[in-house]
């Protein structure tokens, strides 16, 4: 629960004794602690829709399935995606059969960049090679 740096100011070293606790930088940590837990959606408040579970507020499976074709014939969608997932598949492959060297975009090595064309006009290589007058 406690990240490095708080366990430094919770846990103080030396001459205390061992064991103390820094009762106030404990109660600073674990309210910090919390309230990362909240936005990460990994601590739920029961009966807060900000704050609360997402998954308790989903439909059970047998009053999902009364409902689920209506919800889908309202939202214009497919109650079986099977058809539009293999349509997405189907699309990808042919796309990565069509030009096999498009994706990933990436350069062969040795070849010449931006990068290269300006490292070769920089101040450091153009720098004198005789000492200064």
């Amino acid at each position: 629960m406690l990240t490095s740096a708080w366990r430094r100011l919770v846990f103080p070293p030396p001459p205390m004794p061992v064991g103390s606790v820094e009762k106030r930088a404990f109660i600073v940590a674990s309210t910090e602690a919390l309230r990362t837990g909240l936005h990460r959606h990994e601590v739920y408040v029961p009966g807060l829709r900000k704050w609360g579970d997402p998954n308790a507020r989903l439909l059970e499976d047998d009053p999902w399935g009364a409902v689920h074709s209506r919800v889908c014939e309202e939202l214009d969608l497919e109650p079986k995606p099977d058809k539009i997932l293999k349509g997405w598949t189907d699309r990808s492959m042919r796309l990565t059969v069509a030009s096999p060297t498009a994706w990933p975009p990436t350069r062969p090595y040795g070849s010449s960049s931006r990068a290269d064309a300006t490292a070769s006009s920089s101040p450091a290589s153009t720098a004198r090679t005789s000492p200064p007058p």
